[in-house]
């Protein structure tokens, strides 16, 4: 069963019904941001000349992030995040959020830290944390700090 009809149109392009229509075509040249470029790997006729090019998937995915790398405020929040808070970590999940109203709304943030909160995906808090975000304060418990951390976050631009 073809379903690509179902796919928004920007995502269709990694469908491999649509790559044969595009073989001829000697150029193509596309708009798009980090996000999409793993998908590559979706497509089997990419997927051969990916994995000689890259023999290692983190390689790939590394490159992308250097030389696809996005130029706006989110990013900037993002790495930020990533090197203070995360950069010695020695395991990460990545939470990627979509909202197609291109608002974000609190509730979610709440339902995504207490989530990954239960489920013992946040790490536990360093004694001597000392950060842009402060440290515990008073009786605040480790879950009401990434909490504050999150809206802090979510918060800066």
């Amino acid at each position: 069963m073809n379903s690509t009809w179902l796919l928004p149109d920007d995502l269709r392009f990694f469908c491999q019904g649509e790559q044969t229509l595009l073989d001829q075509i000697p150029w193509l040249s596309f708009w798009s941001n980090n996000y999409v470029a793993p998908c590559f790997y979706f497509l089997p006729s990419f997927q051969a000349k990916l994995h000689k090019w890259f023999t290692d998937r983190a390689l790939f995915l590394h490159a992308g992030r250097y030389l696809l790398s996005s130029r706006d405020e989110i990013w900037t929040r993002i790495t930020r995040l990533n090197d203070t808070y995360m950069a010695s970590a020695d395991h990460r999940v990545g939470i990627q959020v979509r909202a197609w109203d291109n608002k974000y709304y609190l509730v979610i943030g709440e339902l995504i830290m207490s989530c990954t909160w239960r489920s013992g995906l946040l790490p536990k808090l360093v004694e001597n944390l000392n950060s842009k975000f402060g440290e515990l304060k008073g009786e605040e418990s480790e879950y009401q700090w990434w909490s504050r951390l999150l809206r802090e976050s979510t918060l800066r631009v």
